[in-house]
Parts: C-alpha cells; structure tokens; sequence
C-alpha cells in the first residue's frame, strides 16, 4: 500500500476501495489505543460497558471494510463474480422490505 501511494501520489485516494484500505488501518489503530488507555484503568461496570460496546462497534466497521474489500478482489475471478453480484442485490433488495417491515412495526406500537 505505500509504495502505491508513493508511485500514484493522491490519485491512490481516488478509489473506493484504497479508501477501504485506509478505513480499515485507522480502525486497527483507534482499537488499539481504545483497549490500551481507556481500558487500563479502573471504571465502573456501567463505564466499562460503554467503552468495551465501543471497542467493538469500531471492530465491526473494520469488519465491514475488509468484507468490501475482499468481496472486491473475489469479483474479479470470473466464476465467483456472479455470486457477488448475488449477494450485493439481496443487500440492495432488503432495502424494500427493511421500509416495509419498519412501517409494520411503527403501525402496530
């Protein structure tokens, strides 16, 4: 990654997916501190229960990225490229029942 950043300069953050890169390193290092200085000293359990939730709703997002990431390098093999498309539309079609399912829910409470 940064001998592609030092051969393209900013054209490398041009990109989706170096960005995804970038998301990714910044999370492995917000973690790493969150879990070196906040939870180094001693905190009530209410007070360690929002900082370890913290801890890991940053950990998802990593998780997130390197599924972007990764789903990007298996789109470019031919016989697995379908199967992404796949998965990308169900994501893109849940949209339509997440409204109608959240509509549902606000009539009936």
């Amino acid at each position: 990654m940064f001998n592609a950043i030092r051969e393209t300069g900013t054209a490398y953050f041009s990109r989706m997916y170096s960005l995804f890169d970038l998301m990714y390193i910044v999370q492995f290092f917000t973690t790493y501190v969150l879990i070196n200085v906040l939870l180094t000293t001693d905190y009530t359990f209410e007070e360690f229960e929002v900082k370890a939730n913290l801890i890991r709703y940053i950990g998802i997002f990593g998780t997130i990225c390197l599924f972007l990431k990764f789903s990007y390098f298996l789109s470019l093999v031919d016989q697995i490229a379908p199967l992404i498309d796949i998965i990308f539309q169900i994501f893109f079609e849940m949209r339509y029942f997440s409204l109608v399912l959240f509509i549902y829910i606000f009539m009936f409470a």
